[in-house]
């Protein structure tokens, strides 16, 4: 009893000293500049959200209920309004616990927001154990600006402004940084008091993984041109399959005599959807404009052969990201006289549990102009070659896999270099860390991107801190690390959300025609490591069988012991490679240096 007291004061004196005024907490006076919402333009539901409160530049729907804005200052502090609505019990009584951790359980950061009828709302920094158990931390990190019970037409609404340092200091903290968040709450009528160890594992958790920190580059949305069109592509009332995965084309005729910009895209989602729809890519068809394309719709690997040419990216977009605003200077060249009209949209659906009935009409509103701007924009995909020779055994904590961009590839850039300005990272459910390299000769410059605590469940296409100059002859080495301790097979590359891809979509202007600079492992390697490991195979051991199988069936036989891991952990990242580098049209990028 005497512990549990001593816990209750504890309590009741962070309650108090969060809530006490912080000098160094002090809010810059840009902090709430009435300026237009990034997504001002955009027709859709979170057009409303993000006029509620114009002076955040960013918000996230957590819930039906919970909303999230957010907000960067000059001093390295970020500022977050949280606006709940309360029913029932918690009208009188509750909390709301919100925080972040690096992947979504372990190692949460909480700060506990609370209040009753007879007194103000406060709050509480907190912390979790290993197995989940709030503790409370000894210093208050987080500052109440304002907080309010709010009654709108018969709702009541929770509404709290808070502000913290993006890097504490405090080891019990989340240190907020570059990449992917895991944002969480909770809210219940039951006060959280530490002596009765609540645990946040046996609660109803939501969480987010969210981009926190954004871009210098980062800006509100300007006005669009007035000549502005946009057009929709999407699929037409698709029902979903009952499989796992699900590669679904849709082709299009997007006729343009004159050559136009585009501008900006978004993705449009059929509401209860928003978890199987799992990434989108749009394809310009790059032949002649007089070379017939077949209307397709229908599963992607059962596409006509025709199709193949459509592989010209427009838009990528994959779960989580936000709508894309390209810079004013900068645009996506479409139409013109050599322009085919055919695209083609590819979606992917990810369904594990199978869900029955599900129709779909989701696809990629696209914004173009004729106001052509300065520059033309392209896309240059880096990283390892989609194919199954990207392997991670299994049982594995920790398994990294690197693709390379070569100087034998990049010197056909034009002397005065590409400037980089967006990356897409991704990778899928065995991937957990990405990060692209610069080099140019023998010194390696900053990262071009990283995201330390990526999921594939959040893939947004991030504006870079500044833009990156890649010069002819540069080298760029995207590292993926995997983490398949809960798999008992082979992970091999591939499509399915099951296998695993490691590539990072670089936005750059002005345009070229290079769009793939990647590499694999070589057939000598693979050779080399199916002979030395002959005797690994389950079932056989014959040369023989080795040269009939394909690579997968081989793969998919051998038996994995700490031993064999560690050949294939070596010839994986510096054992021979062979390089990829292709043009927009499919075939070798062809250049004279």
């Amino acid at each position: 009893m005497r512990w549990n007291l001593l816990s209750f004061l504890i309590w009741e004196y962070l309650l108090f000293s969060c809530a006490m005024p912080i000098e160094v907490f002090k809010v810059s006076s840009e902090w709430r500049r009435d300026s237009p919402s990034r997504s001002e333009e955009s027709i859709s539901e979170k057009a409303d959200l993000s006029k509620t409160f114009p002076f955040y530049s960013s918000f996230s729907l957590l819930r039906g209920d919970v909303v999230l804005y957010w907000n960067l200052n000059d001093d390295e502090t970020i500022s977050f309004k949280i606006r709940a609505e309360i029913t029932g019990n918690m009208k009188s009584e509750g909390f709301l616990g919100f925080g972040f951790s690096p992947r979504g359980k372990e190692d949460r950061d909480v700060v506990m927001v609370t209040w009753t009828e007879d007194r103000p709302i406060e709050i509480a920094d907190a912390f979790t154990n290993e197995e989940g158990i709030l503790l409370p931390d000894e210093r208050c990190d987080y500052h109440m600006e304002s907080s309010n019970i709010l009654y709108e037409d018969g709702d009541i609404f929770l509404e709290v402004e808070l502000t913290r340092y993006f890097n504490t200091k405090d080891p019990e903290d989340y240190q907020i940084e570059w990449g992917t968040t895991w944002t969480f709450f909770m809210l219940d009528h039951q006060m959280p008091e530490f002596y009765r160890k609540l645990n946040l594992e046996t609660m109803d958790v939501v969480e987010r993984p969210l981009s926190l920190l954004k871009s210098n580059q980062y800006q509100y949305e300007p006005n669009l041109p007035p000549d502005t069109k946009l057009r929709e592509f999407t699929v037409n009332k698709f029902q979903i399959p009952v499989d796992d995965t699900t590669y679904w084309c849709q082709t299009f005729r997007f006729d343009l005599q004159e050559k136009v910009h585009g501008i900006k895209y978004e993705s449009l989602i059929t509401p209860g959807n928003e978890m199987i729809v799992h990434h989108m890519e749009l394809y310009h068809c790059e032949v002649p404009p007089d070379t017939k394309i077949p209307d397709y719709s229908g599963p992607c690997p059962e596409k006509p052969k025709q199709l193949n040419v459509c592989s010209k990216v427009i838009a990528a977009w994959a779960m989580g990201a936000e709508p894309l605003v390209y810079p004013i200077e900068a645009g996506v060249p479409l139409g013109g006289s050599t322009w085919s009209k055919h695209l083609m949209l590819e979606v992917h659906y990810n369904n594990p549990r199978k869900l029955p009935g599900l129709i779909d009409n989701s696809g990629i509103r696209y914004y173009y102009t004729k106001t052509l701007r300065r520059f033309d924009i392209g896309v240059l995909e880096v990283g390892v070659t989609y194919s199954p020779n990207l392997v991670i055994p299994p049982q594995e904590e920790d398994f990294e896999w690197n693709g390379l961009c070569l100087p034998s590839c990049t010197s056909g850039l034009p002397s005065e270099g590409i400037q980089v300005f967006a990356s897409q990272l991704h990778a899928h459910l065995s991937g957990r860390e990405i990060k692209t390299k610069h080099f140019r000769g023998d010194v390696e410059l900053p990262l071009l991107d990283k995201d330390p605590h990526y999921t594939t469940f959040f893939q947004d296409i991030r504006l870079l801190p500044d833009n990156v100059l890649i010069l002819p002859g540069d080298t760029l080495v995207t590292t993926c690390r995997f983490n398949t301790e809960d798999r008992v097979n082979v992970t091999l590359g591939g499509y399915g959300i099951l296998d695993e891809m490691c590539v990072n979509y670089l936005h750059y202007y002005p345009k070229t025609d290079l769009e793939v600079c990647k590499s694999t492992v070589s057939q000598d390697a693979l050779n080399f490591f199916f002979e030395e490991t002959t005797v690994s195979f389950r079932g056989s051991n014959s040369q023989h069988d080795i040269q009939r199988k394909s690579t997968v069936e081989l793969f998919s036989t051998v038996d994995w012991s700490d031993m064999t891991k560690s050949l294939w952990r070596e010839i994986a990242n510096v054992g021979p490679m062979v390089e990829e580098c292709l043009a927009s049209n499919g075939k070798a990028f062809q250049h004279d240096n």
